[in-house]
């Protein structure tokens, strides 16, 4: 899938991208199969047949070219994969550690913290005003 340097190039992008999110459920029905042990991006490029500059360039253009919705799709997967390896004795702790990227999830174990000030008020019966 060369880059073409045509003046209507734009338009051979989005055919392009096309293309890729067409691949994009192939490679997942070869993933479902077994083809593929991993949904990982070594597996997609091998199946594209591109290499890893190409497959940066998709990403870094994905909102102008169209390539999101194979991406979105790509990790709305990824997550769903994970997730059904989390379920099985065997794999859960990779499957864990996998659905912690970004591009499989992006999970957090920790919760994040408030930095808002709290306010406290305490009523005591029969004290009202004493500590005024």
């Amino acid at each position: 899938m060369p880059r073409n340097n045509s003046p209507d190039a734009r338009s051979k992008l989005s055919e392009e991208a096309k293309v890729f999110n067409t691949k994009v459920d192939e490679f997942i029905k070869l993933v479902d199969s077994g083809v593929f042990a991993v949904p990982s991006d070594y597996n997609l490029i091998t199946f594209l047949g591109i290499k890893t500059n190409r497959l940066k360039y998709y990403k870094e253009k994905a909102d102008q070219h169209g390539y999101r919705d194979g991406f979105d799709k790509l990790k709305m997967y990824r997550e769903d994969f994970w997730t059904q390896k989390s379920l099985d004795n065997k794999t859960q702790t990779s499957a864990i550690f996998h659905l912690k990227q970004p591009m499989n999830g992006g999970y957090q174990d920790k919760q994040e913290r408030s930095t808002d000030p709290i306010k406290v008020e305490v009523m005591i019966k029969g004290c009202e005003g004493a500590f005024k």
